[in-house]
């Protein structure tokens, strides 16, 4: 039933095989998945204070049992969230909010997948079963910070598997690393977006 956020942590997960440079073109189809990797994956020392990217990040979407982005006006940079934990339907299940909060800086196995990526055209990555090109020139992972995911039923689930919600994400004193190259941070962001509906 939820696929597409397998798809999408499968498409994360490519970037273990990236060259070296981090520089990457792919095409998003087929439910999201990524057929190139991404670059300069996996996470680093933790580095040095970088870019704060929060302002930038006016776009925003979600869907699945959940996916939430974020990406700038112009595409070249994004957030990505994918927790496969099953909030929408535990939410729906108990008919009420639910929410978890995550310290990023601990070693947790059930943490979300939590990604800022730069390149181009990076809208067509989330929630998308068109084939569209992309380039992803480089990949973080967040290390540090607290991370919230609240969720609420707006609706009745259907008989073809989606189950209407909001989610509201909140990201506090992110900090985003890679081998490599210096840290981006997202100091303070918040967004709430629809989720619990599958593209196509």
């Amino acid at each position: 039933m939820w696929m597409w956020c397998g798809l999408l942590v499968a498409a994360l997960a490519v970037g273990c095989g990236a060259d070296d440079d981090g520089d990457d073109t792919g095409s998003v189809g087929d439910g999201g998945a990524s057929d190139g990797g991404t670059g300069d994956g996996g996470a680093g020392d933790g580095g040095t204070a970088g870019t704060d990217i929060a302002s930038r990040l006016t776009r925003t979407g979600g869907c699945s049992d959940l996916v939430v982005w974020a990406t700038s006006d112009d595409e070249t940079w994004a957030l990505w969230v994918v927790e496969d934990g099953g909030m929408v339907q535990a939410a729906h299940d108990a008919g009420a909010t639910i929410s978890s909060t995550w310290d990023m800086g601990m070693d947790l196995t059930d943490a979300p997948d939590v990604t800022v990526l730069q390149g181009s055209n990076l809208g067509v990555l989330f929630c998308n079963d068109v084939a569209e090109t992309y380039t992803i020139d480089h990949q973080w992972t967040m290390v540090d910070g607290t991370l919230t995911i609240e969720v609420t039923p707006t609706g009745d689930a259907t008989k073809w598997g989606e189950m209407p919600a909001d989610a509201t994400l909140t990201v506090t004193d992110g900090v985003f690393s890679a081998s490599g190259i210096e840290d981006v941070l997202i100091s303070s962001f918040e967004t709430t977006v629809a989720v619990g509906w599958l593209p196509g």
